[in-house]
């Protein structure tokens, strides 16, 4: 019986693990600045929303725990690469509690953009983030214009079809 238990207490882990991934359409977005942080990056540096000012920035809220924020990841990068030269800058914001593990998993990594650890006050800043992934686009002027709640397939086409529509606008 001990190893029933111990799946039993395994599925519900993993159940409410998911249940904190959602995909679920997010509520309609009010266009609205951007709140500024600094936050320091997992490279050693510091990462800032103003510094990016001009620029389209896809801000991606994760953790290294959450399945969706995985798989979301190479997309990411894919857009970052494909967009960076038109002025998209893509910046991940880890709601990884433990420093090592989060350090562990970009080792095995290869992305293109910063990531930073999310502390409380951004967090709240930015609505306290009600679930993982959660993305913000936010425009040239530094404005919120779009927000995604979960991944999928649907998601990724809704995203960069508004990318390129805020890359087209003028700076």
């Amino acid at each position: 019986m001990v190893g029933l238990k111990a799946v039993r207490v395994l599925v519900v882990l993993l159940l409410s693990t998911l249940a904190g991934c959602s995909s679920q359409e997010p509520p309609a977005i009010k266009i609205q600045p951007a709140p500024d942080f600094t936050l320091g990056t997992e490279g050693g540096g510091t990462v800032t929303l103003a510094e990016h000012r001009g620029q389209v920035v896809l801000l991606d809220f994760w953790a290294t725990w959450c399945p969706p924020c995985r798989v979301a990841i190479p997309q990411l990068v894919a857009l970052q690469e494909k967009y960076r030269a038109d002025g998209l800058r893509v910046i991940g914001l880890s709601l990884d509690p433990d420093p090592a593990e989060l350090t562990a998993f970009l080792d095995r990594q290869t992305l293109n953009y910063p990531v930073a650890r999310l502390d409380e006050a951004t967090r709240h800043a930015y609505g306290g983030i009600p679930s993982i992934p959660y993305a913000y686009l936010v425009d040239r002027q530094g404005q919120i214009r779009h927000r995604y709640m979960g991944y999928s397939p649907d998601i990724k086409k809704q995203m960069e079809k508004d990318l390129r529509g805020l890359l087209g606008e003028p700076p």
